[in-house]
């Protein structure tokens, strides 16, 4: 139930559109019906006439006697329903679209919000599977449960009204086979369907999570020659997906079969029903129309799926905005230059270890400084950088800023301190431009070329088919790997900041690249400057070097 209620309370500003939807869907659902009402009706008078008059004596154009205002009548319920049908689907979607937008947007502010620390342990198939299908789920069940609800409570009340008008057998015949159509078809179709689809999903799942995997190890799989074994393992997964979805085709071919004769029984029973009761002569646009009064509830046949998928769908979305935040937010701008840092006996642990990466950590730097600090790999160089910029919360210690605590400084102060250079790049789907301004739209394009020329990058930019208007490819860009590099460097002085953190820039670069880019930060950054490397030429710039050991940092060159 609170699911429930949080699902609507998302659309609360959205209801009036909900409430215009519903009435086109009535208008649709009832006025098909009244369409085929009046079309038997007009046949039938029409076949009086001529039996009448005669098939070769009637004129129609000139006959008072036949029903024009019946046939102007169909035109006009035709339009209503066309109209009602366009709202119902436009703003019925409209909603749906919108909350899902709102919805992804709270998931990707969260996800912001909980950072590293809190994500570490989450599956990245999952979160994939949470940003995509379960926000779709949601988005069907605002799409095709609420209104059309709604639309079958009225339907029902209204052909209700309608068949007791002719006869009360009739209109509870109706009301209590749309009901049984309603509430018992669909057990049958869930239980026809849910091993199907749970077991489609599921390998849908696992074949996602294999493509994760072999994609983030692509090098080591080909390192190790294994590139055969894997293509065989995910065909072996793809054709588990090919045969669970056809499993599941079919047993959604035999619940539409089964929908279907139990409209063909029931239309038997009602006309054997209708002609006790009436005889075979009276109002028989009634006993025709009989099979089309099921169409509004065969779009809530699939209703105990759709609203179960929803609602699952939903406590996994709501329990994943519900994590507790591990970063602290903070509260103070810190607003002027970061002139100081001091840390003073720092502890930490990564949440999913029990054993210390950082122990009696300190470091003091001023304004001026560039230090460097090495040691093994895998001993905890980078996680000194994860901290400074609140990635991860610290248990023990203390990191001030200017004389203030990390902790109760805003992230967006942080961020805005802070630039951070790590070993590889991300770039996006978007134009060169986009990716170095990375949503700083005040800079012109002349000054983005005085960085590349600096940064001997302009020659190279400039050949390419639309200079920074070229669509990048992340997973095929036309750079090297030092160009990368110092493409990201211009983002970094396109984005002034007073600390400049570079995690391992330098290791896959050659002498060349590296040095244009050492260069560069020495002459031309004016802030703080933190090198990890374990590459010694890395640190010919700083002025001080410190050896991080047993997570603690010993001082090389002072």
């Amino acid at each position: 139930m609170d699911t429930f209620k949080r699902l609507f309370s998302y659309s609360k500003n959205l209801r009036l559109k909900l409430l215009w939807s519903l009435l086109g869907a009535f208008f649709n659902a009832f006025g098909h019906v009244l369409i085929f009402y009046y079309a038997f009706n007009i046949i039938f008078d029409l076949k009086d006439l001529i039996l009448s008059q005669g098939a070769t004596e009637l004129n129609l154009f000139n006959n008072s006697m036949f029903p024009w205002w019946k046939f102007y009548l169909l035109f006009v319920i035709a339009i209503l329903t066309g109209i009602g049908n366009a709202i119902e689907h436009y703003l019925g979607h409209d909603v749906a679209f919108q909350v899902l937008a709102d919805f992804r947007i709270l998931v990707y502010e969260k996800i912001r919000d909980l950072g590293p620390a809190s994500l570490d342990g989450h599956d990245k198939a999952s979160l994939l599977k949470l940003m995509s299908q379960d926000i779709d789920h949601i988005e069907v069940f605002y799409a095709h449960t609420i209104v059309p609800i709604g639309r079958v409570i009225t339907f029902a009340i209204s052909i209700l009204i309608m068949y007791w008008q002719l006869d009360w057998v009739l209109a509870i015949f109706v009301t209590i086979f749309s009901l049984m159509y309603l509430f018992i078809f669909p057990r049958f179709k869930k239980a026809k369907l849910e091993e199907s689809t749970i077991a489609s999903s599921n390998a849908k799942n696992k074949l996602n999570s294999t493509l994760i995997e072999y994609a983030k190890g692509k090098d080591t799989i080909i390192q190790l020659g294994k590139v055969d074994a894997s293509l065989t393992n995910l065909e072996k997964i793809q054709t588990e997906v090919e045969i669970s979805t056809a499993d599941k085709a079919n047993a959604q071919k035999t619940s539409v079969d089964l929908s279907t004769n139990y409209i063909y029984f029931t239309f038997i029973l009602f006309s054997i029903i209708f002609f006790w009761r009436l005889g075979f002569a009276n109002n028989l646009a009634y006993l025709f129309i009989f099979p089309f009064c099921f169409e509004p509830y065969k779009s809530l046949s699939n209703l105990p799926m759709t609203l179960s998928t929803g609602i699952d769908a939903a406590k996994r979305l709501f329990a994943f905005v519900d994590q507790e935040v591990l970063i602290e937010k903070g509260t103070i701008d810190g607003k002027g230059s970061l002139d100081k840092i001091e840390i003073n006996n720092l502890e930490f642990t990564y949440p999913s270890r029990s054993k210390k990466v950082l122990h009696d950590f300190n470091l003091f730097m001023n304004s001026s400084d560039r230090i460097g600090i090495y040691g093994a790999s895998g001993i905890g160089k980078s996680t000194l950088a994860k901290i400074l910029m609140k990635w991860y919360p610290y248990e023990n210690g203390s990191i001030k800023f200017n004389d203030i605590e990390l902790n109760d400084l805003k992230l967006t102060c942080i961020r805005d301190n802070i630039n951070y250079m790590p070993q590889k790049a991300d770039f996006f789907s978007a134009t060169l431009r986009e990716n170095i301004l990375l949503e700083k739209e005040d800079i012109s394009d002349n000054y983005i070329w005085q960085i590349l020329d600096k940064l001997d990058l302009s020659n190279r930019v400039s050949r390419l088919p639309k200079g920074l208007d070229t669509i990048m490819v992340p997973d095929n860009m036309p750079f090297s790997a030092g160009e990368k590099q110092r493409l990201d460097l211009a983002r970094v002085l396109i984005h002034p900041a007073d600390l400049l953190i570079l995690d391992e820039p330098l290791s896959n670069l050659d002498a060349v690249n590296e040095n244009i880019i050492l260069d560069y930060i020495a002459k031309e950054y004016e802030g703080m400057v933190i090198i990890i490397s374990h590459r010694k030429e890395a640190f010919s710039i700083c002025n001080s070097i410190y050896k991080l050991e047993n997570g603690s940092l010993i001082t090389a060159r002072d």
